[in-house]
C-alpha cells in the first residue's frame, strides 16, 4: 500500500494505523490477484479509510458427457459434479474430472477476469 507514493510499512490487512499531515492524499492498494485500488481523501475530514479489493475473477461452465463428474481444479475438489458454474481466480488452471467407471480427464485452461469459459468434455469409458 502507497500514501503519496510512500509505501506504508507493515502489514495492513486486515487494518493498519499511519499519520500523514493534514491535507489531499492518494492512496494506492496492490494486492496479486486483485484489481488496485486508488482512492483519493483529505485530512482529518476522512480519518478513517477502507479499501476493498476485487478480485481478479472469471466464471467456468464445465460440464461432461456423461454428467456427474467430480471437478477438481488446481488439485483442489470443487466439492461440485458436472454440469456446474464455478468462479476461477484470473489464469492459468489445471482442470481434473474423475467418474465412476471413465478415465480421469485433465485439461489445462486459462481464465480472463470478466470471462466466461465454456468447457465441454467428453469422458471415455474405462
Amino acid at each position: 500500500m502507497q500514501v503519496d507514493d510512500t509505501t506504508v510499512p507493515g502489514p495492513c490487512s486486515p487494518t493498519c494505523t499511519i499519520t500523514i499531515p493534514a491535507g489531499r492524499h492518494v492512496l494506492r492498494a496492490r494486492l496479486a490477484g486483485y484489481e488496485d485500488a486508488v482512492t483519493v481523501f483529505n485530512t482529518p475530514q476522512e480519518s478513517l479509510m477502507t479499501v476493498r479489493l476485487r478480485m481478479l475473477a472469471g466464471k467456468a461452465f464445465l460440464k461432461s458427457d456423461p454428467a456427474g463428474a467430480a471437478i477438481f481444479v488446481d488439485g483442489k475438489p470443487l466439492g461440485l459434479k458436472t454440469p456446474a458454474q464455478a468462479v476461477l481466480a484470473a489464469g492459468h488452471h489445471t482442470i481434473r474430472l474423475v467418474a465412476d467407471g471413465y478415465q480421469e480427464f485433465n485439461d489445462e485452461v486459462d481464465v480472463k477476469d470478466g470471462a466466461l469459459v465454456q468447457l465441454d468434455y467428453k469422458l471415455v469409458p474405462r
